[in-house]
């Protein structure tokens, strides 16, 4: 995962989501129009007028509902790291594989002492948060977002 603090994450957030958020009104706007020509009630080429319209106004409203929502959920997603110690790497490396199933994530990579696991939720691979793993000699470094590192964390100390 890329460290990133509340305003790194929370200029992703808003980007990502003020697209999103943009195209789903165009496309809203495009199927009332198709259906309005379906059901006679003029022209398609009338419809793209008010179509076009509607994508004006949809720029803005993109924009403050993407800052909105960036503004609301940064704090989930910004970058966080905690450390936990352990005595038998093997035993650590299995409750971890499990505590990680748990939480909605499976192995993307895995070389010597670096793990990195990917979300297998389809809102989780929107937001597309990683988490990684770094394995020292008695201890282990997990990088990722905030609000699946606190998951991570309930989850290993419950098993």
């Amino acid at each position: 995962m890329k460290p990133r603090g509340y305003w790194g994450t929370f200029a992703v957030l808003a980007a990502k989501f003020a697209i999103v958020l943009f195209v789903v009104i165009v496309i809203v706007f495009f199927l009332i129009g198709l259906a309005g020509t379906l059901a006679g009630e003029g022209p398609f080429s009338e419809w793209l007028v008010i179509i076009a319209f509607a994508s004006a106004a949809a720029v803005p409203f993109s924009v403050c509902g993407g800052l909105l929502f960036g503004l609301l959920r940064a704090f989930d997603y910004k970058s966080a790291a905690i450390s936990i110690s352990f005595a038998n790497k093997d035993v650590f490396i299995t409750q971890l594989k499990a505590a990680m199933t748990r939480i909605g994530f499976h192995p993307e990579s895995q070389n010597h002492n670096t793990l990195s696991y990917k979300p297998s939720g389809f809102r989780e691979k929107i937001m597309s948060p990683r988490i990684s793993v770094q394995i020292e000699q008695n201890s282990a470094t997990i990088v990722g977002p905030a609000q699946s590192i606190k998951r991570l964390k309930k989850s290993i100390w419950r098993s």
